[in-house]
């Protein structure tokens, strides 16, 4: 496969990180529920407007998808209940950024990449978002050898 120069191979490191969970379908999603969440988190934490973060998909059933938000807790002076934790650990990765907006085909390409260099998907979150201060995205998408 020709090398894609919008995609690399990373490791993202490993993170701690406090936000809240979500889960439902992919109707509710496409209808602005995740966007939701993103508004009130950073609603809720207004000091970390200058810090990453950070989406967490886990895409382990038909219906719908599991989806955590949240920060490095490193970079929150507080919480509020009812937070909640992810840890991960490094996680190999295919990435891209982008600008703002649906990410559907730039994972697509991703994916597409992936499957070309015969890698899997490790255990863990299916996708991830790094929603950066300056508006646009950088997506990880786990990729380990098989």
């Amino acid at each position: 496969m020709a090398a894609d120069p919008e995609i690399s191979r990373e490791t993202l490191p490993a993170l701690a990180l406090v936000g809240r969970h979500w889960q439902g379908s992919y109707a509710e999603a496409a209808q602005g529920a995740v966007r939701r969440l993103i508004e009130a988190l950073r609603s809720d934490y207004p000091e970390a407007a200058d810090v990453p973060l950070y989406g967490l998909s886990w895409t382990d059933r038909p219906e719908g998808f599991r989806h955590f938000c949240g920060w490095p807790e490193t970079a929150l002076n507080r919480t509020l209940e009812p937070d909640e934790r992810v840890t991960l650990g490094p996680l190999p990765c295919l990435t891209s950024s982008q600008p703002t907006g649906d990410a559907t085909d730039a994972y697509a390409r991703l994916m597409a990449h992936r499957g070309a260099l015969g890698l899997s998907t490790p255990e863990g979150p299916t996708m991830i978002d790094e929603h950066r201060p300056d508006g646009t995205l950088r997506l990880w998408l786990p990729a380990a050898a098989p």
